[in-house]
C-alpha cells in the first residue's frame, strides 16, 4: 500500500494546505488548500507536489497576460495544442514514426485528455508557468513514470535535459552501463543534469563511491522523481 505523504500545513507557491479533504473515486487523496486571495479549494495531491496548481485559479489572469508579453498568445496556443495531437498521433497512428515506441508498447492517452478541452483545462496554466522559466522551446510534457501512460497523475511538462534523465537506459556513450557515471582510464566520474545545466559531481577510484555520490546529488535535485542506480 502507498504510503500518503502528510501535506497539512505545508504551503505550495499561494497555496496553503489546510487539511486532508478526502479520496476521489479513482483513489487519489484530496487536499483542501487556502489561496492568498482568501479563497478555498480543493485539490489533488499530485496538482500540489508537482507544481502543476500554483493558485486557486486567480493567478490566470496573470498568466494570460504574461503569455501576451512574451509572444503572441494564438501562437503559445497553438503549439499547446500541436503538444496534444503529438501525444494523441505517438499512442494511435500506427503510421506515426514514434507509434512503435508508445502505441504498440501499450502506452495509451486517458480518456479525459482524449477531450482537448479537458487537456487544456488541467494543463495549460501549468505550461504557461513553465515557458515563464524555461522558454517554450524547451518545455515538453513528460511522463514521470515511463511504463504508464498518459494522463494528470503521470504527467508534468519538463525540459528536454530531464526528458533525457528521465529515459529507460544510460546513454550510449556511457560505458559503465549505469545512468550518469563513466568510465575513465583508472577512475569514475560522477555526472548529473538539472533543468539544462549539467552538474561534474566528483571523479572516485572506487565506482561504488561514485554510484553513492550521484544517487545522493540526484535525490538531492529531483527528489522523489529521482532515478538511482542500484547498487
Amino acid at each position: 500500500m502507498t504510503q500518503i505523504i502528510n501535506l497539512a500545513g505545508r504551503k505550495f507557491n499561494k497555496l496553503t494546505v489546510l487539511e486532508r479533504s478526502g479520496v476521489t473515486k479513482c483513489g487519489h487523496v484530496t487536499w483542501k488548500c487556502k489561496c492568498d486571495c482568501g479563497k478555498i479549494c480543493i485539490l489533488w495531491s499530485s496538482a500540489l507536489l508537482w507544481n502543476n496548481q500554483k493558485s486557486c485559479g486567480c493567478s490566470k489572469f496573470e498568466r494570460f497576460n504574461y503569455s501576451k508579453r512574451i509572444d503572441n498568445k494564438s501562437e503559445i496556443e497553438k503549439r499547446f495544442h500541436s503538444i496534444w495531437k503529438g501525444m494523441r498521433e505517438r499512442c494511435h497512428s500506427k503510421k506515426g514514426r514514434n507509434f512503435a515506441h508508445y502505441g504498440k508498447n501499450g502506452i495509451k492517452v486517458c480518456r479525459q485528455w482524449e477531450v482537448y478541452k479537458t487537456f487544456y483545462d488541467e494543463m495549460f496554466v501549468p505550461y504557461l508557468d513553465h515557458i515563464k522559466v524555461h522558454g517554450k522551446n524547451n518545455t515538453t510534457i513528460e511522463r514521470i513514470n515511463n511504463k504508464k501512460g498518459y494522463d494528470f497523475v503521470n504527467c508534468r511538462w519538463a525540459t528536454m535535459g530531464e526528458q533525457v534523465y528521465n529515459r529507460d537506459r544510460p546513454r550510449s556513450l556511457n560505458k559503465s552501463g549505469l545512468r550518469g557515471i563513466y568510465k575513465l582510464k583508472d577512475s569514475f566520474r560522477a555526472v548529473l543534469s538539472f533543468q539544462g545545466k549539467k552538474f561534474h559531481i566528483a571523479v572516485f577510484k572506487n565506482k561504488l563511491l561514485a554510484i553513492k555520490a550521484y544517487n545522493k546529488k540526484a535525490k538531492e535535485l529531483y527528489g522523489r522523481y529521482a532515478i538511482l542506480n542500484k547498487i
